[in-house]
């Protein structure tokens, strides 16, 4: 099985993640260059040989390769997956931690990988290389924060590709099975019949479960995620649109925006409001013959205007046979013409 993707989307650039994918590729550049003996003491010297770093405390420098033999690998191959995992995981917990944050928990997990791999193989004089217990922490990290996040795998049945997503959790569980297993079958024995260091990728795992947690930059955890804003409508607006400004202070922020403007629409109209409205745009559509004044569409409710000189007088009637303003028109009339904007 070989994870193809995840469910959680990278919203800002990796910039941690990108450096450690490129100094692994420039050192493993550095290291394909030597040959013979300068290609032995290479791996000598800075990858993780247990029989001869047991003294490490006496000189702290026979400590470098816990940490140095993480950056280096042992093929095209064995770096490709590494670094293609790291990039698969490695951003969604950099968004959490921030910058400083993940670097030092990525060296943390690789430390420990390290130095789980020397308790169980003392005295062995074959050189362990390769990033898998760091990204194993980085797995296990991501595992910790997102245990529901989808991982789709890429499974080969002959010839056909076979795609399917599980839980991270599952995926994480049966890829510790696929470690533990083989790891316990070679206890007690001098040299590892595999080639793989399986106890340094179940120490990093552990180390990135259980310091994953401490390492979450709780500022971020406060801010308002993209995609997360709720909006009550319990005063009647429509969100139209939100728009993200810039980043506001990298050093309080550690990368997450936030919201700088939302724009809401107008709030939702009350019933009469609405009926007025329509009577307004009915009116408009209608003949100026059928309309008696200003009374015929009220703005709310019909009310009789009071005039102190009423007239019926027909020279005082305008062109168009309609009473002025001022004039209260007949009862009768105003009730007809009110069932006849309630046929329209």
């Amino acid at each position: 099985m070989f994870p193809v993707r995840t469910s959680i989307p990278n919203r800002d650039i990796p910039a941690v993640v990108i450096a450690l994918i490129v100094a692994n590729i420039a050192i493993f550049i550095v290291q394909s260059g030597l040959t013979g003996t300068e290609a032995s003491r290479f791996l000598y010297n800075y990858g993780l040989v247990p029989a001869l770093i047991v003294d490490f405390w006496s000189d702290p420098l026979l400590a470098l390769p816990i940490l140095s033999s993480t950056f280096l690998h042992g093929g095209v191959i064995h770096l490709a997956v590494n670094m293609w995992t790291l990039w698969l995981f490695g951003p969604a917990l950099e968004a959490r931690f921030g910058a400083l944050r993940f670097t030092a928990f990525y060296f943390l997990c690789g430390a420990l990988a390290s130095l789980t791999h020397l308790l169980f193989n003392l005295g062995s004089d074959i050189p362990a290389v390769g990033a898998s217990g760091a990204i194993a922490g980085v797995l296990g990290g991501f595992t910790l924060l997102h245990p529901k996040a989808r991982v789709t795998l890429l499974f080969p049945v002959l010839i056909f590709p076979l795609l399917f997503p599980l839980p991270a959790a599952i995926y994480t569980a049966l890829w510790f099975a696929f470690q533990i297993i083989p790891g316990i079958m070679e206890l007690g024995t001098t040299q590892s019949t595999t080639g793989i260091a399986w106890w340094a990728h179940i120490g990093g795992l552990i180390a990135g479960i259980i310091f994953a947690r401490l390492f979450v930059d709780v500022r971020v955890e406060k801010h308002i995620k993209s995609g997360r804003l709720d909006i009550s409508v319990q005063a009647g607006h429509r969100p139209r649109t939100i728009a993200f400004g810039e980043f506001r202070d990298d050093a309080l922020n550690s990368g997450v925006q936030r919201p700088t403007v939302i724009r809401l629409g107008s709030p939702r109209k009350k019933q009469v409001s609405r009926a007025t409205s329509l009577i307004k745009r009915i009116s408009k559509t209608i003949p100026d013959e059928i309309l008696l004044a200003d009374e015929a569409i009220p703005d709310s409710e019909p009310q009789r205007q009071q005039s102190s000189t009423p007239t019926t007088d027909p020279k005082s009637l305008g062109p168009w046979s309609r009473a002025p303003a001022d004039a209260e028109p007949p009862e009768s009339s105003t009730e007809d013409v009110w069932k006849s904007l309630r046929r329209v």
